[in-house]
């Protein structure tokens, strides 16, 4: 795909409308692209689709800022919400806004700044260098938007957490080589269940069943921070399940297999060569003893 290196991308940056930017916002911005799945580390250059994506935050904010100071008020912040959630999308409420200044205003000194608008939207936390949540979010609501009516229901979100995090513990199982045990799938059914419904409830503060993309949005860091914690408590359910049950490691071909279509064939998976050995050897003796007696 077509690349551009990280000097003519500053280079753009610095020349976008708007206030300025100071080094420490463009350095911080190529941080975003690499964080986000981009190669900007290893060779210096960034794809034109990830760029896209990226500078779209700073084009919004750069019109919301229409007198230049860099700095948004929460009624700014209202309106940029409004027009970063595309066509048809309705006005944020007063709570929505609120929640999200809380979420951007990282020196909470009343005050959104540009930086901490770029490290929101894509969820950098300039605190731990960490990314808080998939900036994939808006493609995830997307997808159960199927009427694009920027609504969707509380029990879609149930459904789509607990797909998203199927996804991601079946591929823990074939990267591992291994499935979890029994208990393990039950410990973990009922923890995304769990989790699904306390999702549900906090985004959907009026109770209307019905959710909003700024409200999904506004609570996008809290549903990546209860799937990674599910993940990483099945990750430590697989490795007690590989310890305590060394049969369970299997060939990446029968990890999916989950259900064998005879008992037999389950036994004769799990025999050894030695143990098939001793048995023929095992009854060779016992025809031996007959014909004796």
């Amino acid at each position: 795909p077509p690349e551009i290196d990280v000097d003519k991308l500053a280079k753009i940056v610095r020349e976008l409308p708007g206030s300025p930017p100071t080094e420490e916002e463009i350095q911080t911005f190529i941080k975003l692209l690499d964080e986000s799945g981009g190669s900007v580390e290893q060779d210096g250059m960034v794809s034109f689709d990830e760029f896209a994506d990226a500078i779209l935050p700073w084009i919004s904010f750069g019109v919301v800022d229409d007198d230049g100071t860099g700095e948004l008020s929460p009624d700014e912040l209202k309106l940029l919400i409004w027009i970063s959630g595309g066509d048809n999308t309705p006005e944020p409420s007063a709570q929505v806004v609120l929640q999200a200044m809380r979420g951007v205003d990282v020196n909470k000194d009343g005050v959104l700044v540009r930086l901490e608008w770029l490290c929101y939207n894509s969820g950098y936390d300039p605190a731990t260098g960490a990314m808080k949540f998939s900036k994939a979010a808006k493609d995830m609501f997307a997808k159960m938007d199927a009427d694009g009516s920027s609504e969707i229901s509380a029990k879609e979100i149930k459904e789509i957490f607990a797909k998203e995090i199927g996804v991601a513990l079946e591929n823990m199982e074939s990267e591992a080589h291994c499935c979890f045990s029994q208990s393990s799938r039950d410990a973990l059914q009922v923890l995304m269940m769990n989790a699904g419904n306390e999702v549900a409830d906090l985004i959907d503060e009026d109770h209307s069943g019905m959710i909003e993309w700024d409200e999904f949005y506004a609570h996008s860091a809290t549903i990546a921070a209860k799937q990674e914690k599910i993940r990483e408590y099945a990750k430590v359910l697989l490795v007690q399940d590989m310890r305590e049950r060394p049969e369970a490691r299997r060939p990446r071909a029968s990890v999916m297999v989950r259900n064998p279509s005879s008992k037999s064939a389950k036994k004769s998976a799990g025999s050894s060569p030695s143990k098939a050995a001793g048995g023929r050897r095992a009854s060779q003796r016992h025809i031996a003893m007959s014909k004796g007696h």
